[in-house]
């Protein structure tokens, strides 16, 4: 993303312009040298760039409600303490640069401070066994006394036991939507026990701030978790499922990715096998685990085995 100046109204315009996804915003910004050059450019200019679908054109030419819509979103969310976080943006993640196409616009609820780089991001099933879920709130536990910040979807199954488990550790932890923050609601399992945490909940979305769920959406903020981990933790897959989609990111983008080798597997983790034969890193019990999230330096090899109950 070519650094660019850093008015939050033409950031939030273009973002939510239609047909504007990552891809076409970065392109448009290169072009015209920013948000703020997008709106400003002439209609023959717009008429120019290849590839640019017709509604998107239209409402650039003619951006006044574009503008205004995103000057009152902006007035709103600053109300509800939604901030919006561009890419050029100090408190824009560092780990989201390692991304072919970071997100230009993050809408962020709470505290997102330089203590969550080192974070770690956990992926499983939304329909995991019990065993599964299991490991992953332990496994967040772990995270959390070791100093990371933990990063999952906020889905039913180990996502959510993970973030359950930071928290009950006195951790932090960091919700990346496949909806608008707006949309969002946390269920009664965390709900509950959120009112005793404060901040050490974060919401992240690059969705539209009132945008429902989408499987889109949901694909989109699998990369995300990825880049804001600093290594991968994949508890239970199937081979055609969105943890898989984590798992090939943070390959993709050098992170280590460890993968639950179990003894005898559930039925819904077959991907691991997968993942392990694809780079994953094989961890065997939690014993492991604790010795591979406690190292300085992230181990690129299996750990060494060590005595301990077997996944």
């Amino acid at each position: 993303m070519a650094r660019m100046a850093d008015d939050t109204i033409f950031w939030i315009a273009l973002a939510n312009a239609p047909g504007v996804g990552p891809a076409t915003f970065d392109a448009l910004c290169r072009r015209f040298g920013g948000p703020d050059g997008v709106f400003a450019a002439r209609p023959d200019e717009l008429d120019r760039v290849t590839g640019l679908r017709a509604d998107t054109a239209v409402a650039l030419r003619e951006p006044g409600p574009l503008l205004d819509a995103a000057r009152r979103m902006a007035d709103e969310l600053g109300r509800e303490g939604v901030r919006v976080v561009t890419a050029v943006a100090p408190e824009y993640p560092a780990a989201l640069r390692d991304l072919r196409r970071p997100p230009p616009v993050l809408y962020v609820y709470g505290p997102l401070t330089a203590s969550d780089e080192p974070g770690f991001a956990v992926a499983g099933s939304s329909t995991a066994s019990d065993r599964g879920r299991q490991i992953a709130r332990r496994s967040g536990g772990e995270l959390a006394e070791a100093g990371w910040t933990v990063v999952s979807g906020y889905a039913r199954g180990v996502d959510e036991e993970a973030h359950r488990g930071a928290l009950e550790a006195g951790g932090r932890t960091v919700l990346v939507l496949p909806t608008g923050v707006r949309s969002f609601r946390l269920r009664d399992k965390l709900g509950r026990f959120a009112e005793e945490v404060g901040g050490r909940i974060t919401l992240v979305s690059e969705c539209p701030p009132d945008d429902a769920w989408s499987s889109r959406a949901a694909v989109l903020r699998d990369r995300l978790i990825a880049a804001l981990g600093r290594g991968l933790l994949v508890v239970e897959a199937r081979p055609d499922g969105g943890t898989m989609i984590t798992f090939r990111h943070a390959v993709r983008m050098g992170r280590p990715a460890y993968v639950v080798r179990y003894r005898r597997a559930p039925s819904g983790a077959t991907g691991n096998r997968v993942a392990i034969r694809a780079g994953g890193i094989p961890v065997r019990s939690m014993a492991e685990l604790r010795n591979v999230v406690r190292a300085r330096t992230l181990p690129r090899k299996a750990p060494k085995a060590v005595q301990g109950d077997l996944f």
